[in-house]
């Protein structure tokens, strides 16, 4: 399928600057030729110009056709498509423990690509969903016992009662996964603070090492607990969500959504004030301040990939449109989308109309 094509796609890029629509109907198959095509519908022309890229599901998009249809610039599904989400496998035939330990790690490293993968392509989209949703933030604390719910609880809880419930329970493990990883960080990073500048990045390493120790210690006060016996094994998982919070990628990942959505999560007067002070130290407070918001929306969908990739998941297109996977469902009207959000602001404009549109509260 790639032999055939690959001629195609070079062809209609060298024809015109128009966007490429991908129709896919597929369960999937060999990571890397999916990858391969995802790289050259996305690649730039010798002139440097990149073909926009719609994704269309048209039945269904499992494994590598799923991560496809999430690379789209803009994606869509037919209201009866299905989406199956799940790690990387591989097939062999012959396994010593050796081999086990090798395959394991392989794996392992590819889940946590693609995981990162997902996050980034789907970012935008979920953002967009949480904005749309942030005007019924309020009723959801209005529920005993929530009073007091933070944007991103009540933005999960939004969520849990739009997807299917085996979505839902997945919801709860990767918020109270997004959770664990807020409250480590709180811990440790002050005894890093606390200690001398590394000279290395091996030495931080084992200052967080040293910190989780630490936390784990105090959060286990009874005699009966050890590493030993039920530590070591999580001690790798929380070195791996901790360290999210200081590796690059992560941070450039909030720091781009919060200069894309910044319209949005300021009030008009700040926006005024950062766009008459376009200066680095501007930029710098107005990123501080937003990222309070989009931190832990970015780790919540990382930790929703980690876990998509750890199982077997089938979504619906309503489903998919939740998790950020596809920006519109045909026929749905009732599922905002950025291009009805776009169109009806055209609208507006078009028409002189001194009134907002419905949903001019979402930024594009």
């Amino acid at each position: 399928m790639l032999r055939k094509l690959v001629p195609e796609i070079l062809a209609l890029k060298a024809a015109n600057s128009e966007p490429i629509t991908l129709y896919i109907d597929s369960f999937g198959g060999n990571t890397f030729y999916a990858r391969s095509l995802r790289e050259l519908l996305r690649s730039p022309d010798q002139d440097g110009s990149v073909r926009p890229l719609i994704t269309v599901v048209t039945g269904f998009a499992a494994s590598s056709a799923a991560d496809l249809l999430a690379a789209g610039n803009y994606s869509l599904a037919y209201q009866h498509a299905r989406i199956i989400c799940h790690g990387n496998r591989q097939e062999d035939r012959e396994i010593t423990q050796e081999r086990a330990w090798s395959l394991a790690k392989s794996l392992a490293t590819s889940n946590e690509e693609f995981a990162l993968q997902y996050a980034n392509d789907c970012i935008g989209r979920f953002i967009f969903r949480y904005c749309n949703q942030k005007s019924s933030f309020g009723d959801n604390r209005k529920v005993e016992g929530r009073e007091g719910a933070a944007d991103i609880d009540c933005f999960v809880e939004v969520l849990k009662n739009k997807v299917a419930p085996h979505l839902g329970r997945l919801l709860d493990r990767a918020y109270n996964q997004s959770r664990a990883s807020e409250s480590l960080d709180a811990f440790v990073s002050k005894k890093v603070q606390d200690a001398s500048a590394p000279a290395r990045f091996a030495e931080f390493e084992i200052n967080l090492l040293k910190g989780i120790l630490d936390f784990e210690l105090e959060s286990n006060p009874g005699q009966g607990w050890s590493f030993l016996q039920s530590g070591m094994e999580q001690l790798e998982e929380k070195f791996r969500l901790l360290i999210d919070r200081y590796l690059a990628h992560h941070q450039d990942a909030v720091i781009n959504q919060c200069l894309r959505w910044s319209e949005y999560f300021l009030e008009e007067e700040e926006q005024k004030v950062f766009e008459s002070f376009p200066d680095e130290e501007s930029v710098k407070k107005l990123i501080e301040k937003i990222s309070e918001h989009v931190r832990p929306i970015w780790f919540l969908l990382v930790s929703i990939g980690r876990l998509l990739q750890k199982g077997e998941y089938e979504l619906s297109a309503e489903d998919a449109y939740w998790f950020g996977i596809v920006d519109e469902v045909y026929g749905r009207d009732d599922l905002l989308s950025l291009r009805e959000f776009l169109e009806s602001g055209q609208e507006e404009d078009d028409s002189d109309s001194s009134s907002e549109p419905e949903c001019a509260e979402v930024p594009s």
